[in-house]
């Protein structure tokens, strides 16, 4: 280990993680709390660094390293059972540890243009019944540039409905609050292709590369539109990409219209500048079939082609981001719905994320699995270390 346990405790770094830990607003009745809400979040972030996705896991890692982790929070009553921290995270205020996740995160954000991947993932076990298939849906900013996650939100809807689009608005609104002198460019599904998203990402002077698909449009023919011009079209910017990969040949070709002043319909839709359209022809080398698929987008501005293809392909980064947190962090079986405690256990596994994607990102072949694995059988110690190397120095 670099240092003893005294001096971690002495770094700048260490103060100012214990001390946002702290800072969370404890809403329990203070009487009969005998774990202190910081300690129990101390523990559950280091057991889920080290391999742990449940909550007598995370009892049972506290058990293992008590005489280390006493040093670190105040134990005075023994490791919180399993209960106990299932109760915590129910209470949690969860603007106040979004907020703790914004405060290391901004310390990675330059002031070149940020990519943020906006997304939805459901918790599937979180669901009432088996008949309405309702589960909580919980909306990611996910920070392409870095892969980092940067802020969620939460809300219960079925597959079917499009209660997401108040919260979008509301997580823009939040980032905004945040980050109003950076420059973002969001990337968002077909969902938030509407009037009122748009117009709002584009008031805050940022912009966007947006799916469009039929059912986006409301039934006002703007997505025939847009496929009819790129049809007529002759001259426009375009790109051709191959991927070999998986037993798999990818081609795909790119486009950008940037004139669309003769595009019908254009004065319902004020912020759009460009419209772009990518095409994905893919065969399998195996049985030799070919699959051919087009997406066309909204562009807020007129990118450049490459700026069009990086932003496209760099949003599929938020996808692998929500396989991980099903495969290595066993989300998807997490049936806690409490409160807010979905949203906040979720919360934590993306701090753990963010440390362990800083962690391996100059790293060649490491996996977020992987990485928790190899700290399987690590002492507190050096899990918090691992956790404060990967963040910023303070000053």
């Amino acid at each position: 280990m670099s240092m003893s346990i005294k001096r971690l405790l002495k770094t700048k770094k260490c103060k100012r993680f214990i001390n946002h830990l702290k800072a969370i607003t404890d809403s329990r009745v203070q009487i009969k709390v005998k774990h202190q809400q910081h300690s129990i979040l101390f523990i559950i972030i280091l057991a889920m660094l080290s391999g742990c996705n449940k909550f007598n896991q995370y009892y049972y890692f506290g058990l293992k390293h008590f005489s280390q982790l006493k040093k670190y929070v105040d134990l005075k009553n023994g490791i919180p059972s399993h209960d106990t921290m299932e109760r915590a995270m129910h209470r949690i205020n969860s603007d106040e540890l979004n907020d703790v996740i914004c405060s290391y995160a901004i310390d990675f954000i330059d002031d070149k243009n940020i990519h943020v991947c906006i997304d939805g993932k459901f918790a599937r076990a979180t669901k009432e019944n088996k008949e309405n298939n309702d589960a909580i849906d919980i909306i990611t900013a996910f920070i392409g540039n870095i892969k980092i996650n940067l802020y969620s939100m939460q809300t219960r809807t079925s597959e079917n409905d499009k209660v997401e689009i108040p919260v979008i608005k509301k997580l823009i609104d939040k980032l905004y609050q945040k980050y109003k002198n950076k420059h973002f460019i969001f990337t968002i599904d077909a969902i938030a292709a509407i009037n009122p998203i748009l117009s709002l990402i584009v008031s805050y002077s940022w912009d966007y590369v947006i799916c469009i698909k039929s059912h986006s449009s409301k039934g006002n023919g703007f997505y025939d539109y847009i496929v009819d011009e790129f049809k007529l079209k002759e001259n426009m910017q375009s790109k051709t990409t191959i991927d070999k990969r998986n037993g798999r040949l990818e081609k795909r070709n790119y486009y950008i219209i940037t004139d669309i002043s003769n595009l019908i319909d254009k004065e319902n839709w004020p912020s759009v500048k460009a419209i772009g359209k990518c095409t994905s022809i893919v065969e399998d080398k195996k049985t030799k079939k070919v699959t051919t698929e087009s997406r066309y987008y909204l562009l807020s501005k007129q990118f450049t082609i490459h700026e069009f293809e990086l932003y496209k392909r760099s949003h599929w980064q938020i996808e692998a981001f929500h396989n991980v947190l099903d495969n290595s962090f066993n989300e998807d079986r997490m049936r806690m719905k409490k409160g807010s405690s979905t949203l906040n256990t979720n919360l934590l596994r993306k701090f753990v994320w963010n440390i362990i994607s800083l962690s391996i990102s100059n790293k060649a072949h490491v996996s977020y699995t992987g990485f928790r694995d190899s700290h399987r059988l690590s002492s507190p110690t050096k899990l918090l270390y691992t956790i404060l190397n990967a963040l910023k120095s303070t000053n």
